[in-house]
């Protein structure tokens, strides 16, 4: 079963992934599963905020203050970005760990 995610879900990165910024954008290296990703600077800025715990709302409060995009706009692709990192092992949610 899929958990959705809400703006009010914690999510924090995994501490053991291998990142690096090249230009505005970042990779990282999830050495366990042998796979690598690449993600844009809004991609790479959710990533930084993500170092400690923190809400979905508090991201998109933070991405908001970065960038010129609406509040429907960024909450809606923040939860997707992050879903999708959830989903594949990237992120995890607060009560994971």
């Amino acid at each position: 079963m899929r958990l959705e995610l809400d703006m009010d879900s914690i999510v924090s990165r995994r501490a053991d992934l291998v990142a690096t910024d090249i230009d505005q954008d970042k990779v990282f290296l999830d050495i366990a599963l042998g796979k690598y990703y690449g993600i844009n600077r809004v991609g790479s800025s959710i990533w930084d905020i993500a170092e400690q715990p923190v809400s979905i709302a508090d991201i998109c409060r933070e991405l908001m203050g970065r960038f010129e995009i609406d509040e429907a706009t960024c909450k809606k692709e923040t939860l997707a970005f992050c879903q999708s990192l959830v989903e594949s092992g990237s992120f995890v949610l607060a009560s994971e760990g």
